[in-house]
């Protein structure tokens, strides 16, 4: 895999990770737990 392709994968596993935290807050997360 060329540097180029590592790159964009962790931009790109980045924006997800940044779009899950924005939809769920962790205050959802906190309240779920027993």
């Amino acid at each position: 895999m060329p540097l180029t392709h590592l790159v964009l994968v962790l931009i790109v596993v980045g924006v997800m990770l940044w779009v899950i935290d924005s939809y769920i807050p962790m205050q959802a997360t906190i309240k779920t737990t027993p």
